[in-house]
C-alpha cells in the first residue's frame, strides 16, 4: 500500500473547480471536484466523511432535455479529510482521456474561485 501512495502522489494533478457529487452507500453530497488525476481526486464536500469510506466521485454530468447526459465517475476510498476537503484514491487509474476530457469541461465550466458549493447540480 505505501508503495501504490508514493505512486499516486507521482501523478500529474489537473487543478480545476467543477461541480461533483461524491456517493456513498447510504448518501449523496455536492461538491466540488478541485484536483484529479489518474490516481484520485481532491474534493470541497459539506459532509463529515470517514478515512476508509468507499465512494463514487462523479463530475461533468449533464441534464440535457429531460436527460441525464453520461459523465465521468471514478471509484475509491477517502483517504484524508481536513476542514470540508477531501482526497480520494481511485481503485482503477483513470484512463488518461478522462482527465483530457475533465480539462476540456473545466474550461467552460470552472466554478468561480470563492464557490465552494455549486449553485446547479444535476441530479
Amino acid at each position: 500500500m505505501q508503495s501504490d501512495r508514493l505512486w499516486a502522489r507521482r501523478q500529474s494533478r489537473l487543478h480545476v473547480r467543477l461541480p461533483a457529487r461524491l456517493v456513498t452507500l447510504g448518501s449523496t453530497h455536492q461538491a466540488v471536484l478541485l484536483d484529479l488525476s489518474a490516481s484520485g481526486a481532491r474534493l470541497h464536500v459539506q459532509a463529515q466523511l470517514r478515512t476508509g469510506c468507499e465512494v463514487v466521485v462523479e463530475w461533468a454530468k449533464h441534464h440535457i432535455l429531460g436527460h441525464d447526459a453520461p459523465g465521468h465517475e471514478g471509484f475509491g476510498e477517502v483517504i484524508w479529510c481536513r476542514s470540508n476537503h477531501c482526497g480520494i484514491a481511485f481503485f482503477e487509474p483513470l484512463p488518461l482521456q478522462i482527465v483530457l476530457a475533465t480539462r476540456l469541461v473545466d474550461d467552460c465550466e470552472h466554478l468561480p474561485p470563492a464557490t465552494h458549493a455549486p449553485r446547479k447540480m444535476a441530479v
